[in-house]
């Protein structure tokens, strides 16, 4: 029976499964609490530990240099498995300390990044502002910040295929001799649409053509504008799309039609997380934790 526990102990261990090497002696030895065999597993315990914590003193040299080469993603690799193997021990302590200082550190560059995207998007300078996103993710992915600037990226990838696919639909219209009505109510602008840039919409009022940002058209005239393009139904673009302009109760709405839609309702389901109030809380991954127990 013990050698069977060392058999199950060593396999544990082999893949990084420090909790099942630990409970196969321990529950030995909660059957077998004495004798020449019980202090044998006691011995095999302390060696154990001993691997464990030479295993975990490794992870944390790893973070630590990780640390001051500012690979934020390996940092948070390894913090995170350390978090899992030791969550009440002094190695889950230290790597808690790392991702405590790690996000301190980052954030007066997070906040400088942050307000250029921000800028940029209110400007309507859509590339530029999904540019920025792809370098700021590549510098703080793996500190709390990341998750915001995934959201954001998110929002942005989605509404540049909404305006792609406008732009797709305004030039098949034009092939067959038709056009997209816009009419804007609150700037008294009628005409049809004819460019889109960035976040603002080129539209031609007979002779005349009249930049305008897509901010400052109200949702019930841009929605007009989606239906005459054939656009309506694409619920998960135009949820990203207005989440970007920072109308959550229409972008609330449209994803709730993607849920009902059984072509949307997977990626709109795994949007819904990314548009909760959980921008600034940090995701640990424990997709590599390998307990023998849970998974057999």
């Amino acid at each position: 029976e013990l050698d069977k526990v060392f058999t199950e102990r060593d396999r544990a261990l082999s893949v990084g499964n420090f909790f099942g090497a630990r409970a196969a002696l321990a529950q030995f030895l909660a059957a077998h609490p004495s004798g020449d065999l019980a202090n044998k597993a006691s011995q095999q315990l302390k060696e154990t530990e001993t691997l464990i914590n030479t295993a975990l003193s490794s992870v944390l040299q790893d973070a630590q240099k990780a640390f001051e080469e500012k690979n934020y993603r390996l940092v948070m690799h390894r913090c995170t498995r350390l978090l899992s193997f030791d969550p009440s021990g002094k190695f889950g302590a230290e790597a808690r300390r790392i991702l405590t200082r790690l996000d301190d550190e980052t954030e007066p560059h997070f906040k400088l990044v942050n307000a250029k995207i921000t800028d940029d998007l209110k400007a309507g300078r859509l590339e530029i502002a999904a540019d920025m996103l792809v370098k700021a993710l590549d510098e703080l992915n793996g500190t709390k910040w990341g998750r915001g600037l995934s959201d954001t990226q998110l929002q942005v990838i989605m509404t540049q295929s909404l305006l792609k696919q406008l732009e797709k639909k305004r030039q098949e219209k034009i092939r067959i001799g038709k056009t997209i009505p816009i009419t804007i109510a609150n700037k008294k602008i009628k005409g049809n649409l004819a460019k889109i840039y960035g976040l603002t919409l080129e539209i031609r009022r007979g002779s005349q053509l009249v930049a305008v940002p897509i901010r400052m058209i109200e949702p019930a005239d841009f929605a007009k504008m989606i239906e005459a393009a054939e656009l309506a139904s694409r619920h998960l673009e135009l949820s990203c799309f207005w989440q970007l302009l920072n109308n959550k109760s229409i972008a609330q709405t449209e994803l709730k039609k993607a849920l009902h839609d059984p072509q949307q309702a997977l990626v709109a389901a795994t949007l819904l997380n990314a548009t909760t109030s959980l921008h600034h809380a940090r995701i640990y991954d424990f997709s590599k934790w390998q307990h023998q127990c849970d998974w057999e």
